[in-house]
């Protein structure tokens, strides 16, 4: 018997290898042939295939690059990989260092950063026709990279706030732009990391000026469209930006002035360069040809940058060349002491980033009783070594075992930092949670309310939502053009609106995000309480007050605490607020410091990463105990029956005040954001009102029917959290039976090793997975990194715990004497699984599955260190369009998704409630 158990157990370990390590093989389709023009077939000859291009500019202007150059090559697919220049770069070298660079086509910032890949060898060399006309500064003389447009940076001033006009990059460090300032970050923006080098290096400037910025408040975002945003918005009044973004900003209405200072503005060239391993060399250089061709330039012109060919008009607004006073510096000394001038930058601004390399570490396990330990192995694979990996890499050096890393990152202020704002936010936000879960708990158990069913779907509203898209929301809510603006601009005395983007904002947003886990599971021991305990204290003399304390609050005591515990452990994994609301503000916690480590260094980073896994590790595993140990408390009221009744009767007028108390509590913080968010992406153009003349459906339109990779992001999540559910509905079910029927060592051994992914906070278990799937052994690299299907391994290995506990729960309810019962009939266990165990499972099996097809769906913690191109999902479109900032857009795609969520919420409990009437015979008053 034991043997046919680990056999099972096999089998399921089996399913997950087989369901999660196949590799995407790519092929270039071939499509039917397109009749050209007669002058067009002998230079379109041959030019086909897939080609994968990397670059930092705007979604908008890398997609409509892409379509002219296919309209030009029908037979060549472009896919499109977009973030900051420092990702950028990060992902290449991930890539590097895993086997192969996946990208053909580079175009990002700076002609620094190419040169720093020159002399790494991942260039390759072409000598384009279409370089005469571009001026030879701006082209490589060996060929690897050649200029696309001059892009200069320059200030952006809100004209509605600032009514004399600046000359001077130092009116930032002045008096009159205190706290008012905001420019992006060299460890985000190329164009930003170049900024540093030139300016730091001119005499009008030096690393004084940027000291005197940090006194003056000057607030540090990632890219340069969040510094657009911030100004035409009216949330600053300054801002270091590149100019075309403000020069088309104003065209479109918002009251934005471009000022270009009169000491001068670093200038970059957005250069185009093919990488070295390409797979596609005739497309890659007829897309170069086509960038810096007449065609090419025109298209930079209409998107409104200064054109770099010579003989080209310049766009409105803008400079020509031969206008501007370029600041500039030696490129080989800028590429030299790049690393050490963004240390330097992040010493003044408080961001520590360093780079390191380090060895991965391997681990074995020894087997003694081989079908138990070969069924535990094969389980590892996926949930154990991986972590072990990260441990592994903390630990090692060149030279092998060391404390070196840990030796340094635990000497570093930032790090201290990090781990400060972490906990306090964490804590912070797990007592607003714990205030509001146990209020309402307790509201709703015990007194006669009305429409309660209605009010708990409002309160779960908030945790069923992605946690990212509803910051969104309350960013929109309390926006310059939002409604808590509106209404204290009609009071009489002069207020400011509470900023988001602080501590206070991390911690309000989070704590009201997760208190529906408080509410969870204290509303259901304050149900289990016997009633008669109450009677008997009152009937002893007890007043409403010692009942209170002494009875309901002590025995309510353990099932509050662990929903406090859940609700930290779910703050401390939670990515989405902080990077969205934290990073603007320069507010790092230990999720995010490890995000941003990853995506500006890569592979370099990955020691220091990995030590930063383990701290917060080490504090996600002491509150997973402390909530073990709590919930072993909690058993004693397992065996109570809930009992749904009232308990307190409340006057009519006292009762209906509270219901409105409750009612307006539950709308503002549920729905009333989204609306808002859903109307603010309405607005064409930042930092305009509200009103009728400035709606418009543009936002809505660009993200269903322009950019095409919102679509496909909407696939990729739909199709990988079926193939999730799916996976994790057969393994986790037979997982927990085995679980479930034979109570052994080995069977908690599993249970333990499915649980431990999901215990860690998800940022330290994408790197994990990163660790793992690079080379899972030495010298075999499967090509997982960079794929779908690294993604689908993590989400297996992350979410599988969720359908085991829901089967498992499932399991429970059946008596086991049914299917022993039918085993003595004579029934096989095909025939006691379909007509007896699956139609009693079913409705809990399939809550596990909905819970995790929901959560893996709009997942974008593990996905934010793990996508690539071709596999965006929902979770990353979103953040990508919110670090470009381009917030219209990221919040038109998150109404989208909540309306889809919603949707199919009611749809699920329409089905839910005609499965109960139609199969279960249950009536509503029996459900």
């Amino acid at each position: 018997m034991r043997k046919y158990m680990w056999v099972m157990i096999l089998l399921c370990a089996a399913l997950l290898f087989a369901g999660c390590s196949q590799s995407e093989e790519s092929s270039a389709s071939q499509e039917q042939d397109h009749e050209a023009p007669d002058t067009q077939v002998e230079e379109r000859a041959g030019v086909s295939g897939i080609l994968h291009f990397y670059t930092s500019q705007p979604d908008e202007d890398a997609q409509a690059l892409v379509e002219a150059f296919t309209a030009h090559y029908p037979e060549v697919q472009v896919d499109i990989f977009r973030s900051g220049t420092e990702e950028v770069i990060a992902k290449i070298q991930a890539e590097h260092m895993a086997g192969g660079i996946q990208a053909d086509v580079l175009l990002v910032a700076d002609a620094v950063t190419f040169e720093s890949l020159k002399e790494e060898g991942l260039l390759l060399a072409y000598h384009s026709s279409q370089a005469a006309d571009i001026p030879a500064e701006f082209v490589d003389p060996d060929g690897y990279y050649y200029g696309t447009k001059v892009i200069t940076t320059a200030m952006a001033v809100n004209s509605n706030l600032v009514t004399e006009m600046p000359s001077s990059w130092h009116v930032l460090s002045s008096e009159e732009a205190r706290g008012k300032g905001i420019m992006p970050s060299p460890f985000y923006s190329g164009a930003a990391a170049y900024n540093v080098g030139v300016m730091s290096r001119n005499d009008a400037f030096g690393w004084d000026f940027f000291e005197a910025l940090k006194a003056n408040d000057m607030t540090v975002t990632q890219g340069n469209g969040g510094v657009l945003q911030a100004v035409a918005s009216g949330e600053k009044a300054y801002g270091v930006v590149v100019d075309f973004l403000v020069a088309r900003a104003k065209q479109e209405g918002s009251p934005v002035e471009l000022i270009y200072p009169e000491e001068g503005v670093p200038a970059i060239t957005e250069p185009i360069g093919i990488v070295h391993n390409t797979e596609n060399i005739t497309a890659a250089q007829a897309f170069v040809d086509f960038v810096l061709s007449e065609q090419g330039q025109q298209l930079a012109v209409r998107l409104g940058y200064t054109p770099i060919r010579s003989g080209l008009s310049t766009p409105e607004g803008l400079k020509s060349v031969d206008e501007l006073n370029i600041l500039t510096a030696d490129i080989s000394e800028l590429y030299q002491y790049r690393e050490q001038d963004k240390q330097q930058f992040g010493n003044i601004f408080g961001q520590q980033y360093l780079a390191h390399q380090a060895e991965e570490g391997e681990r074995t396990m020894y087997s003694k009783r081989w079908w138990p330990l070969a069924g535990l192995l094969l389980i590892g694979i996926f949930f154990v070594i991986p972590v072990l990996r990260l441990i592994g890499l903390s630990f090692t050096a060149d030279e092998g075992l060391t404390l070196a890393h840990y030796s340094q990152i635990l000497q570093e202020a930032a790090t201290w930092t990090a781990v400060k704002n972490t906990l306090f936010i964490v804590l912070g936000a797990t007592g607003v949670s714990v205030c509001l879960g146990v209020t309402i708990a307790w509201a709703v158990a015990y007194l006669n309310l009305r429409h309660k069913k209605w009010m708990q779907l409002f309160i779960f509203l908030p945790f069923i939502i992605p946690s990212y898209i509803t910051t969104l929301a309350w960013v929109q809510f309390f926006g310059t053009n939002g409604p808590v603006q509106a209404a204290v601009s009609w009071l009489p005395w002069e207020l400011n609106v509470p900023s988001l983007y602080s501590m206070g904002g991390i911690i309000f947003v989070m704590g009201l995000s997760h208190y529906p886990l408080v509410y969870l599971l204290t509303v259901d021991v304050l149900r289990r309480i016997p009633r008669e305990l109450e009677q008997a204290a009152r009937t002893s003399g007890a007043g409403q007050k010692l009942v209170m304390t002494k009875i309901i609050f002590s025995m309510a005591l353990p099932g509050i605490v662990s929903g406090g515990m859940l609700a930290f452990l779910t703050n401390l994994d939670n990515f989405g607020i902080p990077a969205f609301l934290g990073i603007p503000a320069n507010i790092r916690v230990l999720s995010t410091y490890i995000y941003e480590q990853v995506a500006a260094f890569g592979p370099a980073a990955f020691s220091r990463t990995a030590v930063l896994s383990v701290l917060l590790g080490i504090i996600a595993l002491i509150g997973t105990l402390l909530q073990w140990l709590l919930l072993k408390r909690n058993r004693i009221t397992e065996t109570v029956k809930p009992d749904p009744e009232s308990r307190i009767f409340l006057a009519s007028s006292c009762r209906r005040l509270i219901e409105l108390f409750m009612w307006g509590f539950l709308l503002t913080t549920s729905l009333v954001p989204l609306l808002t968010m859903a109307a603010t992406a309405l607005i064409k153009a930042y930092g305009l009102d509200f009103s009728l003349a400035n709606l418009s459906f543009k936002n809505y339109h660009y993200v269903l029917f322009k950019d095409p990779k919102t679509l496909a992001a909407l696939k990729n999540s739909v199709k990988l959290a079926l193939s999730t559910a799916a996976i994790c509905v057969l393994a986790g079910t037979v997982l927990a039976y085995l679980r479930h029927k034979y109570h052994s060592l080995w069977t908690k051994a599993a249970e333990m090793m499915v649980t431990l992914p999901y215990v860690l906070p998800g940022t330290v278990l994408a790197l994990c997975m990163i660790l793992a799937w690079m080379e899972p052994v030495p010298g075999w690299n499967p090509g997982l990194y960079g794929t779908i299907w690294l993604l689908l391994i993590a989400y297996v290995t992350r979410f599988l715990i969720l359908q085991l506990r829901a089967s498992y729960a499932a399991l429970t309810q059946v008596d086991v004497s049914i299917e022993e019962a039918a085993r003595t009939a004579g029934a096989s266990a095909l025939t006691r699984w379909k007509n007896i165990m699956l139609p009693l499972l079913l409705p809990g099996v399939l809550a596990g599955v909905v819970l995790v097809f929901l959560t893996a769906l709009t997942e974008l913690t593990v996905s934010s260190l793990l996508w690539s191109s071709g596999a965006e999902t929902i979770g990353v479109i979103i953040f990508s369009y919110e670090q470009a900032g381009y917030t219209p857009y990221s919040t038109a795609f998150s109404s989208l998704i909540v309306a889809v969520i919603l949707s199919g919420g009611v749809a699920f409990m329409a089905a839910d409630k005609l499965w109960r009437r139609k199969v279960l015979k249950q009536n509503d008053s029996a459900s």
